[in-house]
């Protein structure tokens, strides 16, 4: 079997741990939302004894992996193949809520990105593809059904420079039959974007494209203003972002949920406010230094908490907002 770090690095796997579980209490029930490679998954059932864990990924190639490295934990874990966005759906039906900590690691995974055979990477020709799991259509697909406003939409929200001249060009090359690969793509946003920058002009178009087709933004969105009500009061909602259209998601609904919803001019008690969360960190928790030189790609992740402090359902805190 592949060593776990040839699959998906875990990223602060300590920070997570003392997140879902300050304490350092035995027992409880958690859920991670990204199983990935299985290195979260591994650390909250050999950290937290006596633990119960429900794992979720839409990869088959991440469950197959990471059920054959979690197999001595099996009396007490629990893979589903499936979507994070559908858990308030999804835990019910499998009789495994409330819960005591939620995990959410968004975005896309090393092994997918490495494997070029995934369609993810921009320098290892691989097909049109970018799927995270077969729920989501191809980046090929995509193509052949988008127009050029709507390429320019996906590239400005995904804030890449030049999106109308860079989905111009994607469009006319394509319907060229010119793009087969993903190298021919990343040449292609190359020849409309030669300025010198620290970052390949096709790392934002890349990640705009794959946001785009695998609903990434739309499916954290409703995974974090649903999961919050699958938490037991006290319990806590980790996520983990690699960018800031996500970290923003994120940002703005644990906002809205530590916010009080007292109505204005009524006097009450600190102990009376209606506060449906805390935030436990007001400012994202990140990778220290010597994470960032063992593992670069976790300079950029963010980790937010949210612990729930009301039993009321959280919907209506949006509404109100």
């Amino acid at each position: 079997m592949k060593h776990a770090s040839s699959y998906h690095v875990p990223i602060m796997v300590d920070e997570v741990l003392h997140a879902l579980n300050p304490s350092g209490r035995k027992g409880g029930r958690f859920v991670d939302g990204t199983l990935g490679g299985g290195g979260h998954s591994e650390a909250i059932l050999t950290h937290i004894p006596n633990s119960e864990l429900l794992a979720i990924d839409r990869d088959q190639d991440a469950i197959s992996f990471a059920s054959k490295r979690l197999e001595v934990f099996n009396e007490r874990l629990t893979i589903v193949r499936a979507n994070y966005q559908d858990m308030a759906t999804l835990l019910p039906e499998k009789g495994f809520s409330p819960v005591d900590g939620i995990l959410v690691d968004a975005g896309v995974s090393s092994h997918q990105l490495d494997d070029a055979s995934r369609g993810f990477s921009f320098t290892n020709a691989g097909p049109l593809d970018m799927r995270m799991g077969e729920d989501a259509i191809s980046l090929e697909e995509f193509l052949v059904n988008t127009d050029l406003d709507a390429l320019k939409k996906v590239l400005k929200d995904g804030e890449v420079e030049r999106a109308f001249y860079t989905a111009r060009a994607i469009i006319n090359a394509f319907q060229k039959n010119e793009i087969k690969t993903t190298t021919d793509l990343a040449e292609v946003v190359f020849s409309v974007n030669r300025r010198p920058k620290k970052i390949h002009p096709a790392t934002l178009v890349f990640q705009a494209l794959r946001i785009e087709i695998n609903s990434e933004l739309s499916g954290l969105r409703q995974c974090v203003e649903s999961a919050p009500n699958l938490l037991k009061v006290g319990g806590r909602f980790a996520v983990i972002t690699f960018h800031s259209l996500e970290d923003r998601i994120v940002k703005r609904t644990f906002a809205k949920l530590s916010k009080d919803q007292t109505p204005k001019g009524i006097p009450v008690q600190r102990s009376e406010l209606k506060i449906w969360g805390e935030r436990i960190t007001r400012k994202p928790i990140t990778a220290n230094q010597d994470e960032i030189d063992n593992n670069p790609r976790s300079r950029s992740a963010k980790l937010r908490v949210l612990e729930r402090l009301m039993e009321e359902p959280c919907a209506h805190f949006f509404e109100n907002s």
